[in-house]
C-alpha cells in the first residue's frame, strides 16, 4: 500500500489527549486522488502512538503534523507515521539581512552572512545556510559557520529543531580558510549536497541536484558575504 503524505491541524482531541481527528477542510495539502488514498472527505483519525510512544497524552488540539496516512479498519483513514511540524525550526523569512538564493528548482536555500548571535560576543558573526525543499515551511539543514576562541564550533544540524537546532554536526575547517569558505568547499559538490539531503530523508530531492544549480548557489553566496563584510 502506497502511503500519502499530508500536512494537517488537529481539530478534535480526546479528553486524555491519546487520539485526535484531522478535518478534511484543516489539511494543508491534500492526498493526491488514486484507489490507495484514503478518502480525504472523511478526515482523519490519529492516535498519539503515531507520533511516537513517548509522546502519548500530549495532542493538543490545534497542533499542527505533518503525517503519512493509510486505509484503516473499514477504509476509514488513519494516520499511521506523524511529525509535529512545529517542532522543527522554520525557513526564516526574507529581509532583515536574510538573502535568498537561487540553489535550482527543487531547493530553498537562504543565507544569512551575520546570522542571530545567541550567547556569542557582538564582535562574533555567524553566517548561516538554511537549506529547504519547496512546499515544506521547515529546515531540512542549517549550517552555521563560524570560528570563536580558537575552538572549531563551525557545525550544521540535520533536520534542526527548537530551540536551538538540536544536536550539531561539526565539519573540518583547514588553516587559513574561513568557516564560509570550508562549508562552501564540503558541502557544495553534488555527492555533498545529496548526501545531506539524504540524512534528513528528502530523498527525492537529492535525486534532482545539478552541479550547475549548486555552482551558482555559491557564487551568490560568496557575493552577499563579501558584502556583508565590506559593509
Amino acid at each position: 500500500m502506497v502511503k500519502r503524505t499530508c500536512i494537517g491541524t488537529l481539530s478534535r482531541v480526546s479528553t486524555d489527549g491519546s487520539s485526535g481527528f484531522f478535518e478534511a477542510k484543516d489539511w494543508d495539502i491534500k492526498c493526491p486522488s488514486g484507489e490507495d488514498d484514503v478518502h480525504p472527505q472523511i478526515g482523519l483519525h490519529m492516535s498519539a502512538a503515531a507520533w511516537g510512544p513517548r509522546r502519548q497524552g500530549e495532542l493538543r488540539k490545534g497542533q499542527k503534523f505533518e503525517f503519512n496516512t493509510r486505509n484503516g479498519a473499514g477504509g476509514r483513514g488513519e494516520v499511521c507515521e506523524a511529525r509535529l511540524v512545529e517542532d522543527h525550526q522554520m525557513m526564516p523569512k526574507l529581509g532583515n539581512g536574510v538573502h535568498k538564493i537561487d540553489a535550482g528548482p527543487f531547493v530553498r536555500m537562504y543565507f544569512e552572512p551575520k546570522g542571530a548571535l545567541g550567547k556569542l560576543p557582538p564582535s562574533i558573526d555567524r553566517p548561516r545556510l538554511m537549506i529547504g525543499v519547496p512546499g515544506k515551511p521547515y529546515q531540512f539543514v542549517r549550517i552555521d559557520m563560524f570560528k570563536f576562541g580558537g575552538k572549531p564550533p563551525q557545525h550544521y544540524h540535520l533536520r534542526p529543531v527548537e530551540p536551538a537546532g538540536g544536536k550539531g554536526i561539526g565539519y573540518e575547517v583547514r588553516t587559513n580558510e574561513t568557516s564560509v569558505q570550508a562549508a562552501l568547499r564540503k558541502f557544495f559538490r553534488v555527492g555533498a549536497f545529496a548526501e545531506l539531503l539524504v540524512d534528513t530523508g528528502a530523498i527525492r530531492t537529492a535525486r534532482k541536484i545539478k552541479q550547475a544549480d549548486l555552482n551558482r548557489a555559491r557564487r551568490q553566496i560568496r557575493t552577499v558575504y563579501a558584502a556583508a563584510q565590506s559593509a
